[in-house]
C-alpha cells in the first residue's frame, strides 16, 4: 500500500477558542478545528497505511516543552522528598491479607526497585514486550546472587513458607475480567501458622487486641532461634528475563527483601503455566494507588528519581581531579550506569567496526609522531652534551640513539617496534610502503632512461636503485612506548649532570622547575653562540610538540575507550529523558568541565532553565 499525499481536508487543528483560524490553501478547508486544552499537539490526521494519528507537537526547543520537562524533574525531586514514606506504605501492602493490595505492592516494589516500566496487555498481533505489571512465571525466576536459578518449591520449603494451591487457569496476556476479582485459590496462600523462623519479626502496636499468649508464644519462637543462623534482607535475589520497550532485553538478577521474596515465591507457585501472567491486578490498579501516594506519580517518575538520583549520588563522589579529558570520563562512566540501570541498550552499530579500526589507527599515527619527537628530543640532548663536553654522556645518549636508528630494509620486514601494532594493521602499512618504494623505484627508472636517451648525465640521487634491499640510508622509526621512556632517560641524566656541576644556591624545599623552565636557565648559562641557543630553542619547541601529541593521544585513547564501551548502550535517552540537566551544569561548573563537552548544542536550546544553576545545586 502507498502512502496518500496529506491534504487539509485529512488535518484536524488545534487552537484557542480565541484565536484566528489559519488560513487555508485556495481551494481547501480543514478538515476540522478543534479547541482542546488538555494535549500539547497543535495538528492531527490519519495515516492511511498503519490506521494510526499522526501529531504536530511543539518542538524540543519550545516553551511549553520546557515547562513540561521542569515539572517532570521537580516532580522526581518531590518524590525524593517522600521517598521513604511510600516505600514503607508499598511494603505495608505486602502483608495485606486482599489479593489486589498485595500484587499492586509488589507490583510498586518491582518498578521501585527495577526501574522498568509498567507495562500494559497487549493483543497477539504486537511485540510480546513486557513491564513490570504484565511479567509472566517464565520471566522471573529465584536465584543466587550470580544469577544462578533455584527451584521455587526448594525455596518455600527453605524459608518454612507453606506451598499455596495453584490459582486455576484463565489470567493470560490479555486481561479479562477475572483478573481484577481475587481469586479464593490465591487467598488461601496467606499463612495461619506461627511466623517462620527465618521471616522477620512483626512489630505489635500497643493499641493492638492481640492477647497477651500470641506475645508470648512470639517470646518463645525467639528464644527457639538464638544461637542459629538467621539469613537477612539482601540474601535473597530474583532473576528478570525478558524483552521490553523495542524488543531490548532486560536480564538482571536484584536483590529483595525477605517479605518481597517471600509474597513473590508464593505468586510464582500459583501461577498455572509459564505462560500466564504473575499479577492479576491492573494498570489502573496500581496507577490509582501511585496517585494516591503522590500527585503525579507515575512508574516514569520512579525511573527519573532513581536515574538523577544516582547520577547526583556518584558525581558528588567524583575529586575533580586529572585533566579535562580525565573528568569527562568519569561523567561518561556514571552515565553508563544510569543507561545500564534504566536498560537503555541498543543493536551494535554495523560500521562500528570500520569506525573502531579508524580510530586505532588514528591513535597509532599519534604515537608514531610521540615517539619521533622523543627521539628528536634526545639528539637534541645529545647534541648539546658534545658542545658542552660533558664527559661519559655523549657515549651514553649516542649509543642509546644510535640503537633506535633502523635502517629502510628493516622497514619493509616489520615496520615498526610499537607495541599493538601488529597483524592487519602492520601488513597493511608495510605494503603501503612497499608499493610507495615500488613506484619510487619506477619514476627514477623512467628519468634514467630519459637522461640516457638524451645522452645526459644522470643525477646523483638516481644513479642507485631506490629498492628497499638497496637503501642504507637510517630513517627515524617508531619504537615502543617503553623503549622511549628509557631512552628520554639520556635527556634526564644530561640535565642532572648540568644541575650538579651548579653551585645549590636554591633553599631544598623551592618547587621542583619544570622542563621548559630548567631549559631557559640552562640556556642563560650555555655557551653564548648561535648554534648553542638554536639547539635548546628547538628542544623547548619540541617539549612543547610532546605535551600536545601527548594531550592528543590522551583523547583519541578516551575516544577508543567510549567506542567500544558505548557500542551497545545508549547514552543519550537517558541524558535527555531521565537526567537533570541541573545536576550536570551545577557539576560542570564544580569539576570545570566546559558544558559543551557534554552538552550538544541542541540539548542545550533544550534546556535553557538549567544553565544558570550554581556549582553547589544538588538534586
Amino acid at each position: 500500500m502507498l502512502k496518500n499525499r496529506v491534504t487539509p481536508e485529512d488535518i484536524t487543528i488545534n487552537i484557542d477558542k480565541d484565536a484566528p483560524v489559519p488560513p487555508c490553501i485556495p481551494g481547501h478547508s480543514w478538515g476540522d478545528v478543534v479547541h482542546k486544552s488538555d494535549v500539547t499537539w497543535t495538528a492531527c490526521w490519519t495515516d492511511n497505511v498503519q490506521g494510526g494519528r499522526k501529531y504536530v507537537r511543539p518542538g524540543q526547543s519550545s516553551f511549553i516543552k520546557g515547562v513540561s520537562d521542569y515539572a517532570k524533574f521537580e516532580n522526581a525531586r518531590l518524590l525524593a522528598s517522600k521517598y521513604e514514606g511510600i516505600v514503607a506504605d508499598y511494603t505495608r501492602l505486602l502483608d495485606s491479607s486482599s489479593l489486589r493490595d498485595r500484587d499492586v505492592g509488589l507490583v510498586a516494589y518491582i518498578i521501585d526497585k527495577t526501574a522498568i516500566r509498567m507495562g500494559n496487555p497487549k493483543g497477539s498481533d504486537k511485540a510480546d514486550t513486557v513491564g513490570g505489571l504484565t511479567l509472566r512465571r517464565e520471566h522471573v525466576t529465584p536465584a543466587t546472587k550470580d544469577g544462578k536459578p533455584l527451584r521455587v518449591k526448594d525455596e518455600l520449603n527453605r524459608l518454612n513458607i507453606p506451598v499455596p494451591p495453584m490459582r486455576a487457569k484463565g489470567v493470560r496476556e490479555s486481561g479479562s475480567a477475572s483478573a481484577q476479582t481475587p481469586s479464593k485459590a490465591r487467598e488461601a496462600f496467606i499463612p495461619k501458622d506461627k511466623p517462620s523462623r527465618n521471616s522477620r519479626p512483626r512489630v505489635i502496636d500497643s493499641d493492638s487486641e492481640e492477647s497477651e499468649d500470641s506475645v508470648s508464644e512470639e517470646k518463645e519462637e525467639e528464644e527457639e532461634t538464638e544461637g542459629m543462623e538467621v539469613e537477612t534482607e539482601g540474601e535473597y535475589f530474583i532473576k528478570f528475563d525478558f524483552l521490553g520497550k523495542d524488543s531490548v532485553p532486560y536480564i538482571n538478577t536484584v536483590p529483595f527483601s525477605l517479605k518481597a521474596y517471600s509474597v513473590m515465591l508464593r505468586h510464582l507457585a500459583m501461577t498455572p503455566s509459564a505462560k500466564d501472567r504473575i499479577f492479576q491486578c491492573t494498570s489502573s490498579n496500581v496507577n490509582d494507588y501511585l496517585q494516591s501516594l503522590m500527585p503525579g506519580l507515575t512508574a516514569k517518575v520512579f525511573r527519573t528519581y532513581h536515574s538523577s538520583s544516582t547520577q547526583d549520588r556518584l558525581l558528588a563522589r567524583t575529586t575533580g581531579a586529572g585533566s579535562v579529558n580525565d573528568r569527562y570520563m568519569q561523567y561518561q562512566a556514571i552515565n553508563r550506569e544510569v543507561a545500564i540501570l534504566c536498560n537503555h541498550q541498543r543493536n551494535v552499530a554495523k560500521g562500528h567496526d570500520t569506525a573502531a579500526g579508524k580510530a586505532d589507527i588514528q591513535h597509532r599515527r599519534v604515537m608514531a609522531e610521540l615517539a619521533i619527537a622523543k627521539l628528536q628530543v634526545l639528539r637534541c640532548a645529545k647534541q648539546m652534551a658534545e658542545a658542552q663536553g660533558l664527559p661519559g654522556l655523549t657515549k651514553t645518549v649516542s649509543n642509546r640513539v644510535a640503537a633506535c636508528s633502523i635502517n629502510r630494509k628493516s622497514v619493509v620486514q616489520g615496520q615498526m617496534l610499537a607495541d599493538g601494532i601488529t597483524g592487519a594493521i602492520a601488513a597493511e602499512r608495510r605494503q603501503n610502503l612497499i608499493n610507495r618504494l615500488h613506484k619510487k623505484e619506477q619514476e627514477r627508472r623512467v628519468r634514467v632512461k630519459k637522461a640516457e636517451e638524451r645522452g645526459a648525465k644522470i643525477p646523483k640521487d638516481d644513479r642507485k636503485p631506490y629498492t628497499a634491499e638497496n637503501e642504507d640510508g637510517t630513517i627515524d622509526l617508531l619504537v615502543s612506548e617503553a623503549q622511549m621512556e628509557h631512552l628520554l632517560k639520556s635527556a634526564k641524566q644530561l640535565q642532572k649532570e648540568k644541575e650538579s656541576a651548579k653551585p645549590k644556591k636554591e633553599a631544598a624545599d623551592k618547587p621542583r622547575l619544570s622542563t621548559l623552565q630548567n631549559l631557559a636557565r640552562f640556556k642563560e648559562s650555555a655557551v653564548a653562540n648561535g648554534t648553542a641557543a638554536s639547539r635548546l630553542s628547538k628542544m623547548a619547541a619540541l617539549i612543547k610538540k610532546m605535551d600536545t601529541l601527548k594531550a592528543n593521544l590522551d583523547t583519541l585513547e578516551s575516544k577508543r575507550s567510549e567506542l567500544d564501551l558505548n557500542k551497545n548502550i545508549a547514552l543519550g535517552t537517558s541524558r535527555t529523558n531521565y537526567l537533570d540537566p541541573r545536576i550536570t551544569v551545577a557539576w560542570c561548573k564544580r569539576a570545570r568541565v566546559p558544558l559543551s563537552k557534554i552538552y550538544t548544542r541542541t540539548l542545550m536550546v533544550k534546556f535553557p532553565w538549567a544553565l544558570d544553576v550554581e556549582a553547589d545545586w544538588r538534586f
